[in-house]
């Protein structure tokens, strides 16, 4: 689910990751399955209504049903494009409410962290995964 390898990643940083897959999967979920649902009306549909237009076969009523179940594809699509918002603005909230609230962290390295995350959202997972290796480090120099 997350757009980067964790072969080189700390156990923290895995438990951390985890979590945040944890929060967000129930989303990722009904996203994927309104995906391949409407991928498929909207094959199934286009790939009928051309036989139906261009074919020998001339009834309107399936032509309707098709164009019909063409539209409910499109519309979960449409769906499927909004789930993936609202995955990405959960992430977002998730790395910045975890960096906030780090006890170890310096305040002005969180808000260094917190701005590359606002700056630069297509690295999220890269800064969230470097302040947990901060975080670690410090942790570990504290003990």
């Amino acid at each position: 689910m997350l757009p980067m390898r964790m072969d080189d990643v700390s156990s923290y940083s895995k438990r951390e990751f985890e979590k945040l897959q944890h929060k967000i999967a129930p989303l990722v979920k009904k996203s994927t399955v309104f995906s391949i649902i409407s991928i498929t009306m909207i094959s199934f549909s286009l790939i009928n209504l051309y036989h139906l237009l261009f074919g020998d076969i001339n009834n309107i009523v399936f032509t309707f049903i098709f164009s019909l179940l063409g539209a409910v594809g499109v519309a979960l699509y449409k769906e499927v494009k909004f789930q993936n918002k609202e995955i990405y603005k959960t992430s977002i909230e998730y790395i910045n409410d975890k960096i906030q609230k780090s006890e170890v962290v310096p305040e002005y390295s969180k808000e260094k962290f917190i701005e590359k995350v606002r700056v630069e959202p297509m690295n999220a997972f890269q800064v969230f995964s470097d302040f947990l290796s901060q975080e670690e480090r410090i942790k570990k120099m504290g003990n």
